[in-house]
């Protein structure tokens, strides 16, 4: 019996209605007698169709035929339709049908919870208003596609529609496809549930693959089809859709719209552009979703609020040789994938991954949402597994939020090339306005398999990473070559406004395995890298070579208005593995880094090579226009491995580094090679308008390994370094050789207007190692060296071999024009150690030494200090003024075993001022305490002034006598000048002021001073000896004027060796005062004293002695080349006389009328008997001055080799008597070479008032 032909209003029995009224008795009891059948079934035709439904029931098996067909289409129209447990809804159609297409129209909701079935290839589509519920034993069993959905009606092209809404409208059913899905605006829109009993899905532990072997199928339409599920709410709690290779539409709308079919070859894809608005899809209970098959299928899901949560799946993974599909989801609001199942070891998941054993390429994944939020373990992925190559992850959100993680592993969106995999990674775009990633979350882009990684992709306003999971597990942006990978890791872009990264989270762009590393580029306008882990791990951007990776590291490009690095915040391209780190190049406006993790871990920059690395560090290239680090920052392109450092360059327009961290950690720009690496160091240059270094902030290329330092150049306008840090450590430039180090030093150049150190601030290149130190070149304007350090560390220029080294120093290099040391500030190429010591060479216009500090003096020196093994540098100095002041020095001293070098001075004018506690302010080239022999000291000058105890010396022991005199030969003194000042009113000490090349128990060193004048009061010029003999004295000169208790002395005190010759070639020789000329010995033979002079003055209480206690006393040979040789010595008179006699009372002083100069004896007999033979007042008319490049020049060819340039000494011009004498037009009476007339009368009788004269 059918029930449907009967009755035109079937009863409803959920609703317990009465029978219509117009029924019989019989007949309504045979209706009630069947009850039970019809609401088992639930499934009721609603007669509104040309040709009804008809519904049979068999069973457990409700067949259904009838209904009316179009071309290829059969209709059907149900006022209730409903499957319950273990039953089968059976459409019975014709093999030729292409689609069923059928409407509920009652008011209640279809609740399906068994099988339903057709016949061949149809489509199925159920559209229901009031919902559609899936049981958990709900099952498909059709050819074709199925459409499930609450839309009120089914629209055609023709713009007719097949309504559940309004069933009695009659469509136009003549159209063979259906085009959309029409939805109204009723009060109580109906739902879309699938229960299951979840999808029991895990993941291998060792791959992160998806093992679905035992999971569900739940609703499954053949592989290539389509299921599409739309409803106004759709809920999967638990339930599982399924079909192979084919396609998942999930929609949920509200409101009017419709939703567009489109054929295709796999059934049907549905387009919302006509939805206005959406409604919410959840996936619960570990519910899944898969077109996952031999290709990966296609699903799309679209919603307002779209969540998977408690371990569901979204699954379009490739499990053969097809190719991949494609995994949309769109939520206009949020799209949420959150939570695990513990019990299978499975998250929450969105993935298009190619499936282990998979040969063909996966599918891409695309997320369109304005709020992504993945959490709690869950992971989006489209990765590869097997041979195939990964799809794309692409992801358009307003706001993309990536959370911790689990247990189980992090929150994350990756595009992998897992382990065992062959085929390459996919892409990871990401376009947002903001991105957070937190507690250990990662967006990854990473290979670790055998294939290239892919490339991962960030645009947005802000990104945000925070934190670790455990203190271990960073949160991340990777895209790495990890462990174990077989293949080049991809690129990482970043494009934002604002890049904050925190407290352990990372950025990477890193190579682990078998691999090199990609490119990370960011382009941000505002950067904060702040803080590490609770375990010690950067926050940072990373472009490495990470340890047991063969491969070089990528290129790490930051480009940024702002970048601050602060609490152990860091970039670095470096090498910890076999390969080359990449370059690390930052292009800012403003640069910060500052202070160190609680760890002591330096914020900073860096492409090291680090200990165990073989390859060569990166290219670290910063341009800015404000670089500010402290407090223990750091940039660093060093090596600590098997390979070359890299180089450092900075662009900037102000660079101020200050500080060391708490752990004296300094502040720092380096290029070094450090302990135990095998390399050598990088370039390190500067070019910036202000550099400053303050409280023992460095910038170094120093090596302490085996490899040579790298080169320093800095390239400024003004350059300020200043002080120490806490624990001592100089602010300062270095180019050193360390301590353990096998290389040289580098070489250190600075270019500036104006450069200042002080306060113990040092430029350094020196050696401590086995190695040569460095070499410092530096080309100012002006230089200022002041003071010390609390801890006595003078600031200063170095290239010295210090103590334990076994090298030679380098060369120091100054050109500037004012050069000014103070206060204990010291220039310095000395050796201390087992080498030579560097040379200095200054080329100034004004050189100012003044003052001393506690322990020790300005000073310039090279040195060769105690216990050390090595020649004395050269040191010279070419100036246009050079002023000693307070025992301030220049000197190239020996105390050890070596020679002292030479010591040359050459400048207009020369001043020696003074002394201090510590010693004369004076030129040195002293041997003092060692046995080496002094350096030789040329002076070459127009001007010499040594005032107040002030000395030049060659001598074998100190002033001060600190220090045992040493046993070497004291060096020689060579001086050429214009005139020279010796002025000593200071207490009367040894060595104490002057000009000496004295000795303790060697040979004497020799003086040879030209000059035109020579003035001595209280000056002293010895070449004496305590234990042998003296050394010689030469002086030339047109005037040697001695007064005051002045000394010129190569007299032995204390030995058996004799006392020095003097030679003296003088115009013109005064000796007043208790002055002496003494060549005197004690047990050896006096020494030989020849004085050569036009004429010589002597006043009583001054002395010339050669005499010997108790040997043979020299010989005193005083002659005039003008006199014949048998004249032999003229005594001077007793008597001097009357110069009141010989000055007219003319004029007074005042008025500066009057003029006297010392003209020889003026024609004064040579004996006061001898009668006056002339009244004529004979000058010596030749021309004694020389000009300052006349003198430099024959200074310069002083002693020179045959094959050296011949000297060029001026000829005097010839002597010409004067004739006559004329009355100038300035009233000065001048002689002249030819005869003026009658002779002259004196005149007599002066006034005393000159006014008259004017």
């Amino acid at each position: 019996m059918v029930i449907t032909d009967l009755f035109k209003f079937p009863p409803r029995c959920e609703h317990n209605k009465p029978l219509n009224q117009l029924l019989t008795l019989p007949i309504a009891c045979y209706l009630v007698a069947q009850m039970p059948l019809l609401c088992s079934a639930q499934i009721v035709p609603d007669n509104t169709l040309p040709n009804n439904s008809i519904v049979t029931p068999n069973g457990n098996i409700i067949e259904i035929t009838g209904g009316t067909t179009a071309g290829g289409n059969l209709f059907h129209s149900f006022e209730q339709f409903s499957v319950l447990t273990g039953n089968t809804a059976f459409f019975n159609n014709s093999l030729t049908i292409d689609s069923i297409i059928s409407r509920v129209t009652g008011g209640s909701i279809s609740k399906i919870d068994g099988l339903i079935r057709a016949n061949g290839r149809a489509n199925l589509f159920l559209i229901n208003p009031n919902g559609i519920v899936f049981g958990s034993e709900a099952s498909l069993d059709i050819g074709g596609s199925l459409i499930g959905s609450t839309a009120n009606s089914i629209k055609f092209a023709d713009g007719s529609e097949f309504s559940a809404t309004n069933p009695q409208e009659p469509p136009l059913l003549t159209i063979n496809i259906p085009t959309g899905l029409q939805y109204g605006s009723q009060a109580n829109p109906g739902r879309i549930v699938i229960n299951g009993p979840g999808n029991n899905l895990s993941i291998n532990p060792a791959t992160f693959a998806v093992i679905r072997d035992n999971r569900p199928v739940g609703l499954e339409v053949q592989p290539g089809k389509t299921l599409a599920l739309v409803g106004v709410d759709v809920a999967v709690a638990g339930g599982n859709l399924t079909t192979p290779g084919g396609r998942i539409e999930l929609g949920s709308v509200q409101g009017e719209g419709m939703v567009t079919l489109t054929p295709t070859n796999s059934g049907w894809t549905l387009s919302y552009e006509d939805v206005g608005q959406f409604q919410d899809i959840t996936l619960s209970q570990g519910a899944s979703v898969s077109t996952s098959g031999n290709g990966g299928g296609e699903i799309q899901v679209q919603g307002r609020r779209v969540t998977l949560s408690q371990g569901s799946a979204i699954l379009a993974d490739t499990l053969g040789s097809g190719a991949g599909g494609s995994l949309t989801v769109k939520a206009t609001e949020a799209l949420q994938v959150i939570g695990t199942v513990v019990n299978n070891f499975f998250f929450s998941r969105l993935s298009s991954d190619v499936a282990p054993g998979a040969t063909g390429n996966g599918g891409n994944l695309f997320i369109d949402t304005e709020r992504l939020r993945v959490a709690d373990g869950a992971q989006i992925s489209s990765g590869t597994f097997s041979s195939g190559n990964a799809g794309t992850l692409t992801i358009t959100a307003a706001e993309v939020e990536v959370i911790a993680g689990s247990n189980f592993g992090p929150s994350g969106l990756f595009v992998p090339v897992a382990p065992g995999a062959t085929g390459n990674g996919g892409n990871l775009l990401i376009d947002t306005e903001r991105l957070r990633v937190t507690d250990g979350a990662q967006i990854s882009a990473s290979t670790f398999g055998s294939g290239d990684g892919g490339d991962l992709l960030v645009q947005a306003k802000e990104v945000e990473l925070i934190g670790t999971a455990f203190g271990i597990f960073p949160s991340t942006l990777s895209a790495n070559v990890e462990l174990g990978a077989t293949g080049n890791g991809g690129n990482l872009l970043i494009d934002t406004e604002r890049l904050r990264v925190t407290d352990g989270a990372q950025i990477s762009a890193t190579t682990f395995g078998k691999g090199d590393a990609g490119a990370l580029r960011a382009q941000v306008t505002e950067m904060e890298l702040i803080g590490t882990s609770s375990e010690g791990l950067p926050s940072g951007l990373f472009a490495n070579v990470e340890p047991d990776a063969i491969g070089n590291g990528g290129d790490l490009t930051i480009e940024t208005e702002g970048l601050q690095l602060t609490d152990g915040g860091q970039i670095a391209a470096i090498t910890r593995g076999e390969g080359d780190a990449g370059s690390l190049t930052v292009k800012a406006i403003d640069l910060q880094l500052s202070g160190t993790s609680p760890q002591g871990l330096a914020s900073g920059l860096f492409t090291d090579v680090r200990a165990g690395a073989i390859g060569n560090g990166g290219q670290l290239t910063i341009n800015t226009e404000r670089l500010r680090l402290t407090d223990g920052a750091q940039i660093a392109a060093n090596t600590f491995g098997e390979g070359d450092a890299g180089s450092l360059t900075v662009q900037a327009i102000d660079l101020q580094l200050s500080g060391t961290s708490t752990e004296g950690l300094p502040t720092a720009l380096l290029a070094n090679v450090e302990p135990d690496a095998i390399g050598n160091g990088g370039k390190l240059t500067i070019n910036t308008e202000r550099l400053g270094l303050v409280d023992g902030a460095q910038i170094s290329a120093i090596t302490r390994g085996e490899g040579d330092a790298g080169s320093l150049t800095v390239k400024a306008i003004d350059l300020q370094l200043s002080g120490t840090s806490p624990q001592g450590l100089p602010s300062g430039l270095f180019t050193d050789v360390r301590r353990e180090a096998i290389g040289n030093g580098g070489k250190l150049t600075i270019n500036t207007e104006s450069l200042r150190l002080s306060d113990g601030a040092q430029i350094e290149a020196n050696t401590f190692g086995k190695g040569n130190a460095g070499s410092i070149e530096v080309n100012a304007t002006d230089i200022e060296l002041i003071g010390t350090s609390p801890q006595e560390l003078a600031s200063g220029l170095f290239t010295e071999v210090r103590r334990e080294a076994i090298g030679n120093g380098g060369k120091l290099t100054i050109d500037t024009e004012r050069l000014r040391l103070s206060d204990g500030a010291q220039i310095a190429a000395t050796t201390f150690g087992e080498g030579d010591a560097g040379s200095i060479e200054v080329n100034a216009t004004d050189v100012e030494l003044i003052g001393t500090a506690t322990n020790f003096a300005s000073a310039i020196f090279a040195n060769v200090e105690l216990d050390a093994i090595g020649k004395g540098g050269e040191l010279t100095i070419e100036t246009e003024r050079l002023r000693l002041v307070d025992g301030t020095q220049v000197a190239t001293i020996t105390r050890g075993e070596g020679d002292g070098g030479t010591l040359r001075v050459q400048a207009q004018e020369i001043e020696l001022i003074g002394r201090s506690d510590l010693g004369a302010s004076g030129l040195l080239a002293n041997a003092i305490a060692g046995s080496g022999n002094g350096g030789k000291l040329e002076v070459f000058t127009d001007q010499l002034s040594i005032r107040d105890g002030a000395t030049i010396s060659v001598s074998n022991f100190q002033s001060n006598n600190l220090l045992a005199p040493g046993q070497g030969q004291a060096g020689d003194i060579e001086i050429v000048a214009n005139s020279i000042e010796l002025s000593n009113s200071g207490a009367d000490t040894p060595n104490g002021g002057g000009i000496t090349a004295s000795n303790f128990s060697a040979g004497g060193g020799n003086i040879d001073i030209s000059a035109n004048q020579i003035t001595s009061n209280r000056g002293q010029i010895t070449a004496t000896s305590e234990l042998s003999g003296g050394g010689d004295i030469k002086l030339t000169s047109d005037l040697l004027f001695l007064s005051n208790q002045s000394a010129i002395s190569t007299s032995v005190n204390d030995s058996n060796g004799g006392g020095g010759d003097i030679k003296i070639n003088s115009d013109f020789v005064v000796i007043v005062e208790n002055s002496n000329i003494t060549a005197n010995a004690i047990f050896g033979n006096g020494g030989n004293i020849v004085i050569t002079t036009q004429g010589l003055f002597l006043s009583p209480d001054s002395q010339i002695t050669a005499s010997s206690e108790f040997g043979i006393d020299g010989q005193i040979n005083i002659s005039n080349p003008e006199l014949t040789q048998n004249l032999g010595l003229i005594p001077l008179p007793v008597t001097i006389i009357n110069p009141g006699l010989l000055i007219a009372t003319g004029c007074s002083t005042d008025d500066q009328q009057n003029g006297f100069a010392l003209l020889g004896r003026g024609g004064l007999p040579t004996d006061p008997t001898d009668p006056l033979k002339g009244e004529t007042i004979w000058i010596d008319w030749r021309d004694f001055s020389a000009t300052r490049r006349q003198l430099y020049r024959a200074a310069r060819n002083r002693g020179k080799k045959p094959n050296q340039e011949p000297q060029v000494t001026a000829k005097k011009p010839p002597i010409i008597e004067a004739q006559g004498w004329i009355i100038n037009q300035d009233g000065i009476v001048e002689l002249v070479p030819y005869p003026t007339g009658p002779e002259l009368k004196p005149v007599l009788n002066r006034t005393i008032n000159c006014h008259n004269l004017r």
